[in-house]
């Protein structure tokens, strides 16, 4: 597992961009307090309006992609009026350039550092930073936020965290998909078990690279079509 340190700045707005490569998958870390949607929720002010607007934004990053996308989505029209109601043009402008920041960082990447999947949600990433400042600049707030969010979570289901709960919510779906486990050697779903157990108390110490690894491989195991 190789972990290259981009860059770490006393000022909490910069972000912190730190690549793990490994022959499992790759995940990029990123520090986003300012332009997520709990960090949003904050600045303007909204928790209690929004609470539940946020338990499902939360809870989506147990799902899989498709389920995810299509939940945070919904949370996005849900919480767009009132954030565009609640927050200042410079509050917006503050968590744009955020985003922006955290591009120019990936952006200073070698080309081979990043993995295919990661390199997608970047391109995702960036399309939506650009509506976004588009959006501002002409005072559609609503439209936005939105961008804003999903520019957000583009870079976020990238992480380390998000790579391995996804991980194991694949090889999850697929090792309760076997109906006849006389099809699999009995020891080879023990051990995809045994490896999934271990991804929550990997990620419960923060050892992202162990739950990634433990995920990955059970997902192998069971024959779980992989991202």
């Amino acid at each position: 597992m190789l972990l290259v340190l981009l860059g770490a700045c006393e000022d909490t707005a910069d972000p912190l961009g730190v690549v793990m490569s490994a022959e499992t998958q790759g995940a990029l870390l990123l520090v986003l307090d300012r332009s997520g949607l709990p960090g949003l929720v904050d600045e303007a002010g909204r928790a209690d309006g929004l609470h539940e607007a946020l338990e499902q934004w939360e809870a989506s990053w147990d799902m899989t992609l498709t389920e995810a996308r299509t939940a945070r989505t919904g949370v996005y029209a849900l919480v767009a009026p009132s954030l565009a109601d609640g927050l200042a043009h410079d509050a917006l402008a503050v968590a744009t350039d955020e985003i922006g920041n955290a591009l120019a960082i990936i952006a200073g990447l070698a080309p081979d550092d990043l993995a295919p999947s990661i390199e997608r949600r970047v391109e995702v990433a960036a399309a939506a930073h650009q509506r976004a400042r588009a959006a501002l600049e002409v005072g559609a707030t609503q439209d936005a936020v939105r961008s804003l969010l999903a520019a957000s979570d583009a870079l976020r289901e990238v992480t380390p965290r998000r790579l391995a709960t996804l991980l194991r919510a694949i090889a999850e779906d697929a090792l309760g998909r076997i109906v006849d486990r006389d099809t699999y050697p009995e020891e080879t779903l023990q051990r995809a078990e045994r490896l999934l157990k271990g991804v929550g108390s990997a990620i419960a110490v923060a050892d992202y690279a162990t739950a990634i690894r433990r995920a990955y491989y059970a997902a192998l195991l069971v024959g779980a079509e992989l991202p």
